[in-house]
């Protein structure tokens, strides 16, 4: 949710001051890449029931590869475990609100995305990084063993190591090749 918020503050008529924003699998999936149920759905659950909640968990949906970090997000008593409709929605208004921001998100930044991210689809990140502005100094960041969770995943010294080579000189390559594997993963057409 973070990248969302630094995508659309930074894209708006008063962004605020920073040197540059790193966006560890922003989520980036607003309702025009929505299937047409999943919008109906989340409209008429919103207007119906807005407090009622739902376990945060899915079948089959694994934020990480990293089963001690998933324990203990699962152990976490400050953990969210219930997402009311209500939150939902604001959450994908903040999504909207992002994705729409994309093609003035002119700022310095790092994105990084995960092959295995099954919390925000591939399809809509890709679409949103698809609209952002040509020449803006952006670097993208594509780990083939990338889950959601990319700095609690199994290969998290990998992108540690690439956000802090970023940050000592954001024009240099990252040292995983990761920034090469996101123009092929961008320049395909689909997954």
């Amino acid at each position: 949710m973070g990248g969302a918020v630094a995508v659309a503050a930074a894209a708006s008529k008063d962004p605020p001051v920073a040197d540059g924003y790193i966006l560890v699998a922003p989520a980036l999936w607003g309702r025009s890449e929505m299937p047409a149920w999943m919008r109906g759905l989340l409209e008429f659950a919103a207007h119906t029931i807005p407090k009622v909640g739902f376990r945060n968990s899915a079948p089959g949906i694994t934020p990480t590869d990293n089963p001690e970090a998933a324990a203990g997000w699962r152990d976490d008593p400050r953990t969210y475990k219930e997402v009311r409709v209500d939150t939902l929605y604001g959450l994908v208004n903040l999504m909207d609100a992002a994705v729409k921001a994309a093609p003035e998100f002119r700022a310095r930044a790092l994105i990084l995305y995960g092959a295995h991210d099954q919390i925000v689809r591939a399809e809509p990140v890709r679409a949103a990084l698809r609209r952002l502005p040509e020449g803006a100094d952006q670097r993208l960041a594509y780990y083939a063993q990338g889950y959601h969770m990319l700095l609690r995943d199994r290969e998290r010294a990998v992108v540690a190591g690439d956000i802090l080579a970023w940050i000592t000189d954001p024009e240099a390559p990252l040292p995983s090749g990761a920034d090469r594997a996101a123009r092929e993963w961008l320049a395909r057409p689909g997954e």
